[in-house]
């Protein structure tokens, strides 16, 4: 693969960051611009990945040709800001949850399909082995009847 793919990243806010150090570590992908409702915020990840900042969708998607967007903004606002990008044939991945409720999530999906590009929810850790052996046990019965469940990091994951 030669081509690389241009990215906008839609939030500046505590996950966006990790994101924008992904970017700086991949030779397929290139962060061209950050848009966030605060346009300090959008400004000071954008001065800090040497891209674009935006306060405004439309500015960004007219200046851009963007072929991805990362949505990393509260959930109740994935829907219409992913159907804004897919109508656009803009391919999509959108933080977790994907959104707030079923309507929204029907809508986005009949955008991405009228579009023919690719909408996706980010879960980095569902092909991992170890969370693979977990949820084999768990669908067996093999630790009876889970009436609670924590997940906590208690170290860094490797994200290759």
């Amino acid at each position: 693969m030669n081509e690389i793919v241009k990215f906008g990243l839609i939030g500046a806010g505590a996950i966006a960051q990790s994101y924008a150090i992904a970017f700086q570590n991949t030779r397929h992908a290139r962060l061209v611009a950050v848009c966030d409702s605060n346009p300090h915020a959008a400004k000071t990840l954008a001065e800090n990945t040497k891209s674009r900042f935006y306060s405004d969708l439309e500015a960004l998607v007219k200046d851009n040709g963007l072929d991805a967007v990362v949505i990393c903004t509260p959930p109740s606002t994935h829907g219409g800001i992913s159907t804004y990008f897919l109508d656009r044939g803009i391919h999509v991945l959108c933080e977790k949850p994907i959104t707030i409720d079923s309507n929204s999530l029907s809508e986005m999906l009949a955008a991405a399909n009228r579009s023919n590009v690719v909408l996706a929810m980010a879960s980095k850790f569902r092909y991992v082995k170890d969370v693979i052996r977990a949820k084999q046990m768990v669908e067996r019965g093999l630790l009876g009847d889970i009436v609670l469940f924590e997940n906590a990091f208690t170290s860094r994951v490797d994200m290759r």
